[in-house]
């Protein structure tokens, strides 16, 4: 029987069971809740995610016109898991129901790649909820979904480096360290900018789990699971053809550390901006108040355990059932004897396991001096060098480098999904659950709110829009000219890149596209009579400097955003006429 007033053990488990449904539910919520409200998301580079993911879908479909105008080169820019995953959900679902619950899917790689790196250093995997507050980042708010997606492959395949290592059967070894290759090449063909830092990560743990519990079996296997996406990389680095690491320069600017919030909690401005950073503070203080309060059980449970190990003359690592037990066991662990016998049957060389605690004064014990969780403690230290470079790196690098912008502010989020690893494990304890539930529901279910309240605004917002398309004719040759970027509170406009979504749904050529920046698979077609001209760098940011005559005649249809009549802007053409008006929106079209 149970001790009096201490929980039996069905009321722990279904304590346990109540605080993980709760988790569950906080999940959903948090993921998907904000997506379900709008049809496209104020999420400024999203558009685009929907044109290249309509390229892919429909690249056959003649009423879309994209074969005569684009080509397919996935080996010179392998970011492809974003626009692949999209297109095959878009072939039962439309277009812009299957680019969100893409780029919701993407963003759960956070915290399961985070989840991994937990198991891999012996913490409790439920803790990597505790991502779900960097789950609306600024970096999810400007559209770097592939990004936030990639960092979590990149933590993963930490975690599966650290799994490897610990393996000691063979077959372990080899199914772990597949599971490391595949992440490793997954981390590459989502973003290929973050694929160093996983290959690099791999390797400094492998150099500290030298001399330790790791067998030379699972340093091999390790080693040679890097072989397979490093081919990849070297052949994407030597075939590239556009301007990416010839051009770096590096600053030293520290004064960037007061950034890292904005940088974390930045998406929207004003009124919601200063409640996104209280959000974002509360978060932080919640995060590091569970890791303290972690430290602060597992050292009392470690002085009540320690008068009885002594009394046995024996020591903590000897029974590393304890830290299964505290760290992350499915099921509450059955009581340990405070008195164990210290029986070891006998086993033959192939049935000794490497790292499993033997009795003192043996051969095996003089060959493996090391405590068995030696390697989670290196890898520790491992991980806090990697945020050591990590944050010298947010100080010296360039806002933009070659074709890729926002470049240093990236890695606050890296920075930040580092700590979560660091921070001490979840004790094992039944509310445990419940209590992180609580935590996330103060953090990130009110973000997730926040961010369902402005999103819902800008839907409203969008009418006007929606109710323009019908006027739009299929496969247009669209210029659009946004002037007016006001009715929001996001930091940066949604409405720059909106009219990417007329591509997504009805085809044609947009005067403007990511594709020219050669980081995407998917690039124009050369010598296409289909491809619009090149127009002047920066021209969607300065329609002011839009000229109708020079930029214009290829196009036949214009699409501008504007508080007054922009008529004036296509005088010197009179063949184009306006046709439509909806609230902030006009649309002119070029008569035969």
């Amino acid at each position: 029987m149970a001790p009096s007033g201490e929980p039996r053990w069905w009321q722990r488990r279904h304590l346990e069971r109540l605080g993980l449904l709760s988790l569950a539910l906080l999940f959903g919520y948090v993921a998907f809740y904000p997506q379900s409200l709008v049809r496209y998301p104020p999420v400024t580079d999203m558009p685009f995610h929907a044109a290249n993911t309509s390229i892919l879908r429909h690249y056959f479909d003649d009423a879309f016109g994209f074969r005569e105008q684009f080509q397919i080169d996935p080996l010179r820019a392998p970011y492809m898991t974003h626009y692949l995953l999209g297109a095959a959900l878009s072939l039962v679902l439309p277009i812009h129901v299957a680019v969100k619950l893409a780029s919701v899917l993407m963003l759960c790689l956070l915290p399961a790649g985070l989840a991994l790196l937990l198991r891999g250093l012996g913490k409790r995997r439920v803790g990597a909820l505790l991502a779900l507050g960097l789950f609306y980042s600024t970096l999810t708010h400007w559209g770097f979904i592939s990004h936030v997606a990639a960092l979590g492959c990149f933590l993963g395949s930490l975690g599966a480096t650290l799994l490897t290592l610990q393996a000691s059967e063979p077959k372990a070894i080899r199914r772990r360290a597949v599971l490391l290759a595949v992440l490793l090449t997954f981390t590459l063909l989502t973003h290929v900018y973050r694929y160093p830092f996983a290959a690099g990560g791999a390797l400094l743990l492998l150099v500290f789990s030298w001399k330790s519990s790791a067998t030379r079996r699972a340093q091999l296997a390790t080693a040679l699971a890097l072989l397979p996406s490093a081919v990849l990389f070297l052949g994407f680095w030597f075939t590239r053809d556009h301007g990416l690491g010839d051009d770096l320069t590096l600053t030293f600017e520290p004064s960037r550390l007061q950034e890292v919030p904005l940088h974390l909690f930045g998406g929207f401005k004003g009124t919601a901006g200063a409640h996104e950073q209280q959000l974002g503070l509360t978060f932080t203080l919640l995060a590091l108040g569970l890791g303290v309060g972690s430290a602060f059980i597992r050292h009392a449970r470690r002085s009540r355990s320690e008068p009885a190990t002594r009394s046995t003359g024996t020591t903590r690592h000897e029974h590393p059932a304890e830290t299964e037990r505290d760290c992350d066991s499915p099921l509450p662990s059955k009581a340990v004897p405070s008195n164990p016998p210290l029986v070891h049957p006998p086993e033959t060389e192939g049935q000794r396991d490497v790292g499993a605690p033997q009795p003192p004064n043996t051969s095996t014990t003089l060959t493996h001096p090391e405590r068995p969780d030696a390697l989670k403690r290196r890898a520790h230290y491992a991980l806090a060098l990697m945020c050591g470079v990590i944050g010298l790196l947010y100080v010296c690098l360039p806002l933009t480098w070659g074709s890729w912008f926002f470049v240093y502010p990236r890695e606050a989020l890296t920075l930040a999904a580092l700590g979560l690893a660091l921070l001490p494990g979840l004790p094992r304890l039944p509310l445990v659950p419940l209590v992180l539930a609580l935590c996330l529901s103060l953090s990130a279910g009110r973000q997730a709110y926040q961010v369902a309240v402005e999103w819902r605004r800008f839907e409203a917002l969008n009418q006007d829009f929606y109710a323009m398309q019908q006027h739009l004719p299929p496969q247009p040759k669209l210029l659009y000219l946004i002037y007016d970027h006001t009715g929001t509170q996001r930091s940066t406009t949604p409405f720059i890149h909106l009219p990417a979504w007329v591509q997504a749904e009805r085809g044609g050529a947009l005067y403007f596209h990511f594709v020219r920046w050669g980081l995407y698979p998917i690039r124009y077609r050369e010598g296409s009579p289909h491809d619009p001209p090149r127009l002047p760098y920066f021209l969607e940011w300065r329609p002011d400097r839009f000229q109708v005559l020079e930029h214009g005649a290829w196009f036949d249809t214009f699409l501008v955003r504007h508080t007054i009549d922009p008529s004036v802007v296509f005088a010197a053409d009179p063949s184009i006429r306006l046709v439509a008006r909806e609230g902030t929106w006009w649309l002119f079209r070029r008569e035969p």
